[in-house]
């Protein structure tokens, strides 16, 4: 859902500002930016184009494949990769304890900021 990704990344935005001590940039021109497909991490647009039709599992294991692990015959029916694909989830992931507590690029100075910036209950 765009509008959700849009006021997810602004409120990262605005609390990785906060916490640098800055001005986080203002809510119309960041959904501008938004908008035009400008961001640190690429167009949104482009994002959702790519994946409209994905299949997590089946790139999981064309994933594994290409690296030289395909998924055995026996990890495919015990669920292996549903299973990691659950394991990846936001639901997952925004419950563990180092994704509430924990920080990213830790002692990097200003790049430095606290993990559950990533995730919101929005």
């Amino acid at each position: 859902d765009p509008k959700d990704t849009f006021v997810s990344f602004y409120h990262f935005i605005a609390r990785y500002s906060k916490s640098q001590n800055t001005q986080p940039i203002q809510l119309d021109e960041a959904f501008e930016l938004f908008y035009e497909g400008v961001s640190m991490y690429g167009s949104y647009w482009d994002h959702v184009l790519g994946y409209w039709k994905a299949n997590t599992v089946l790139y999981l294991k064309k994933t594994a494949e290409f690296m030289g692990y395909p998924f055995s015959s026996e990890e495919q029916q015990q669920g292996v990769p549903e299973n990691i694909v659950q394991m990846c989830s936001f639901e997952n992931l925004s419950g563990l304890e180092v994704n509430k507590i924990g920080k990213h690029r830790e002692g990097q100075g200003n790049l430095e900021f606290e993990n559950n910036i990533y995730f919101r209950k929005g």
